[in-house]
């Protein structure tokens, strides 16, 4: 019996948002293969031999010709051929014949923060029917002419579309969520002495942990958070704290609503890459600042742990919010600043708040 294999088109940009997906389509058995298993030569049969071509949508691979390649030899050899958005497909400007070159299957939308075992529940059961125990009969090839000049009208309207509408209407998501997310915390040090500080955290999962800095909730009596948009205050708890990286992990009464929370990222981090701070500074109301990393790797005199440096405003208040990049992944936790300079804003970066989330796991 021929070898059945999923092969994958994907952006190599887009490779890391795919990759734990595709590692546990790979456990259940199912074979991989992508351009790189193929020498030139033998690509398009790879691509004909391929029992189903999985096609990653997002603005990168839209705009690939390499890519676009891939997806009419696919369509060619009449693969099933599934779409997978790394962006929601309602806001992906698309024409229809598009999907109706897909063969009217239905798509894997890869929203920015579903649950992993949802979508990889949702992945499986759009590919186990591509893998039956009986080889399926080929279908009648077709002429692809007519795909082309689609796909390059299609390409088109995603470009113009893009920069009019999706930007936009992504970052606003991407900002709500992190609104969503973010928490007031109020330490009650010493309640007969009106000794009280404030500060700010996030969610980091559903079950309602919360980070933030150790020195936020040092010393406490009582801890409370509020979510945003909620006018309860509820009472938290410490799970674990690292005071030497400064970060704490808090839990949430059950009483309050997890409405969203924020997933961090693994990419590396560079200078000039625009990113987002959110917090309450001066235990005020919930800001939004931007900026970029000025400084991606930076060590104060007293510390042994790391920093980056940020230019986004970041004020008493501030502490413990989270730091985002431009697709609403944590990068790091907003930790102190240089009072003496402008600009000069201390971040905790996510790989220490990740080890800590991890030992408490």
């Amino acid at each position: 019996m021929d070898e059945k294999y999923l092969f994958v088109a994907y952006s190599e940009t887009d490779y890391e948002s795919v990759d734990n997906i595709l590692l546990e389509v790979y456990k259940r058995g199912i074979a991989i293969k992508s351009a790189k298993d193929f020498a030139a030569e033998d690509l398009e049969s790879g691509i004909a031999n391929a029992t189903a071509f999985l096609f990653v949508i997002s603005p990168e691979s839209i705009y690939s010709k390499q890519l676009q390649h891939y997806f009419h030899l696919a369509e060619q050899f009449n693969l099933h051929i599934l779409p997978y958005f790394l962006l929601p497909p309602e806001e992906t400007p698309l024409f229809q014949n598009f999907f109706m070159r897909v063969d009217g299957c239905a798509t894997i939308p890869a929203y920015e923060y579903a649950e992993e075992r949802a979508l990889v529940q949702r992945t499986m059961e759009e590919l186990l029917p591509y893998f039956p125990d009986n080889t399926e009969p080929k279908k009648k090839k077709s002429s692809h002419t007519k795909t082309i000049l689609v796909a390059a009208l299609a390409g088109v309207a995603v470009l113009v579309s893009y920069f009019l509408w999706f930007q936009p209407a992504h970052r606003e998501k991407v900002l709500n969520n992190t609104r969503l997310s973010t928490v007031y915390i109020l330490n009650v040090i010493d309640e007969e002495a009106g000794d009280y500080g404030t500060g700010s955290g996030f969610f980091i999962d559903e079950d309602g942990t919360i980070a933030t800095n150790y020195h936020v909730i040092e010393d406490a009596e009582t801890l409370y958070v509020q979510p945003f948009g909620d006018n309860m205050m509820y009472s938290a708890e410490v799970l674990c704290y690292d005071k030497e990286a400064d970060l704490a992990l808090l839990l949430v009464d059950d009483l309050c609503a997890v409405n969203a929370y924020l997933t961090f990222s693994s990419k590396s981090i560079h200078v000039g890459d625009s990113i987002y701070v959110s917090g309450y500074p001066r235990g005020i109301d919930l800001t939004i600042s931007n900026g970029i990393i000025s400084n991606n790797i930076h060590y104060t005199s007293d510390e042994e742990c790391e920093y980056f440096l940020v230019t986004a405003a970041v004020s008493p208040g501030n502490s413990g919010g989270p730091v985002i990049d431009s697709s609403g992944k944590v990068i790091g936790i907003a930790t102190a600043k240089y009072e003496s300079a402008e600009n000069l804003n201390l971040i905790r970066p996510v790989y220490y708040l990740k080890k800590l989330y991890l030992e408490k796991k």
